[in-house]
């Protein structure tokens, strides 16, 4: 019962990151019209590596990162000058 709740709350806390980063990401997204928060994809593979131990958490953090920078390089318009031939 107790591995199924850390699973759960494993999960919701990555969603949360996810979340997080998606809405810090950038300065073209909503939240940047109200205020600007500072990019959240460090402080997330921080508490992955810190709190959580599990490769598939680290996984699902920089593949969301990689995601979410190749959607602002592609559709948004942004510059891709710091993103290397092996992301892009």
């Amino acid at each position: 019962m107790t591995n199924q709740i850390n699973k759960t709350t494993t999960l919701f806390a990555v969603f949360i990151m996810v979340l997080l980063m998606i809405a810090t990401r950038g300065h073209s997204n909503w939240v940047s019209a109200f205020v600007h928060l500072p990019d959240f994809t460090i402080p997330a593979l921080f508490i992955t590596g810190v709190y959580f131990r599990k490769f598939w958490v680290a996984f699902v953090i920089i593949f969301s990162a990689v995601v979410i920078d190749n959607y602002a390089i592609v559709h948004q318009g942004i510059s891709a000058n710091c993103i290397t031939p092996l992301i892009a």
